[in-house]
């Protein structure tokens, strides 16, 4: 799996979770992290075996956490990692970040493990629904050892967080997007980089595609907890995390045409308020057009209703105006052109690129000086 940090530092661990496994444990047998090479190649001299308590394998229950021992390995913000797992038996029904717009690999069944291959001939792409490679099997997260004065901004949120990018025709995903690390985050990333060269500012995408504030989804559609129910445990704890951006509300408005725009508004209130609870500053984003697409025009009332409240709002730090990053000004209810990946609901990268130029800089954590 290919994994590119936002943040630099000098050693790295994983999280791996199995919270919507089902048939018993899962047994990671050898788990290893590397720079990338070309494709699925290791670069040279860069191949770490992880440890779990010391112990090369660990077992994840249904349900389970576990974080990997700490491991030297210098990192440098952009620069991709692979994280390779020998799992143990058949998993019926895998853990996974379904829509990650990176290319995985997978080593044939029963040719052993292969998670400390240097090559990367032994692996060959993964497939999806989608049908090319993708999909983070059971990893969490990657962490990486950052200098003592860090800050980490937090991008909460759906598939618009995710980086998703539709096709002119039919449902699925566009295969621009695949490997090209053009989510909003990664812009945003770059922004702060060029900033302050000197100082490491992380930002961590914990977007899920389809995820909705207020409910959680059926096992047949895998778009996660609910923003509310996942929120400590994805943004709140994240280590060093100093900032969230919150935008998310599209899926709630789109999937259910009982729910008022006062729902989602407490929905998000609550959000914000959690995370100025928590210490945290808090940035809410306005909802982005969606006239045109599959979720119209049945969500355009309450979006503009919704986005009312969050430009008006005094419970956040900052408001960040994707919505008007994004929208044609001649036809203010659709994406501009340029910014519309084809669905007419989900950004280009154009429009991931303008949707990371209209966040505020300052606002955020790296004018700390208290860090």
């Amino acid at each position: 799996m290919v994994v590119r940090p936002l943040i630099s530092g000098d050693a790295v661990r994983i999280r791996l979770n199995n919270a919507y496994g089902s048939g018993g444990p899962v047994r990671i047998e050898h788990a290893t992290v590397a720079h990338r090479g070309d494709g699925a190649a290791v670069a040279p001299g860069t191949l770490r075996d992880l440890t779990f308590g010391g112990e090369p394998s660990v077992s994840l229950a249904t349900g389970a956490f576990v974080e990997s021992d700490a491991v030297r390995l210098d990192v440098q913000r952009g620069q991709d990692l692979l994280v390779s797992l020998h799992v143990l038996g058949g998993v019926v029904r895998p853990t996974q970040h379904f829509i990650t717009n990176q290319t995985s690999y997978v080593s044939v069944t029963g040719r052993g493990d292969q998670a400390a291959d240097r090559s990367g001939r032994r692996f060959h792409r993964a497939r999806s629904p989608f049908g090319y490679s993708t999909g983070w099997y059971f990893l969490h997260a990657v962490d990486v050892r950052a200098e003592q004065r860090s800050a980490v901004v937090v991008a909460f949120g759906d598939s618009i967080t995710d980086g998703y990018q539709g096709r002119v025709r039919g449902p699925m995903e566009s295969r621009m997007a695949l490997d090209q690390n053009a989510r909003y985050p990664d812009f945003l990333a770059q922004r702060l980089a060029r900033l302050e060269p000197e100082r490491s500012i992380g930002v961590v995408n914990v977007g899920i595609s389809g995820n909705q504030v207020l409910s959680r989804s059926s096992r047949l559609l895998p778009f996660g907890d609910s923003a509310l129910s996942r929120f400590e445990r994805d943004a709140l704890t994240q280590p060093g995390v100093t900032d969230v951006i919150i935008l998310e509300g599209i899926n709630d408005l789109a999937v259910h045409a009982d729910l008022t725009a006062e729902d989602l508004i407490e929905g998000l209130a609550t959000l914000a308020q959690r995370a100025r609870q928590a210490g945290l500053r808090a940035h809410l984003g306005t909802l982005t057009p969606t006239a045109g697409s599959a979720r119209a025009p049945v969500t355009e009332n309450r979006r503009v209703a919704v986005n009312t409240w969050i430009r008006e709002q005094d419970l956040t730090d900052s408001v960040i105006d994707f919505d008007g990053a994004l929208r044609d000004p001649l036809a203010p209810t659709r994406l501009s052109a340029p910014f519309d990946s084809g669905d007419h609901l989900h950004p280009s990268s154009a429009g991931y690129r303008a949707m990371a130029a209209a966040v505020h800089l300052p606002a955020l954590a790296q004018h700390d000086e208290s860090l």
